[in-house]
């Protein structure tokens, strides 16, 4: 399966495209099941800084490395 836009996608996965938007941005660096910790401090930047949040817009997650006891991520919340 290919796809002009995507180029070559691996069999069994589907190409997604996120839409435009703005985002805050937090880095996480620990193990993914302490995330839910980090969430209030993005919520609450975006509030301070009198944004607002846009919660029927997906929120993402973007690992940049994953492994058993450590993570890297970027937690996005779409804001205007």
């Amino acid at each position: 399966m290919g796809d002009d836009e995507y180029g070559e996608i691996p069999e069994g996965m589907v190409p997604l495209s996120v839409p435009a938007q703005k985002y805050a941005v937090i880095e996480f660096r620990g193990h993914a099941s302490q995330i839910y910790h980090v969430y209030p401090h993005l919520h609450q930047w975006v509030d301070e800084n009198g944004y607002k949040r846009v919660s029927e817009r997906w929120k993402l997650e973007i690992y940049s490395k994953w492994s058993k006891s450590k993570d890297h991520v970027h937690l996005c919340e779409p804001m205007f």
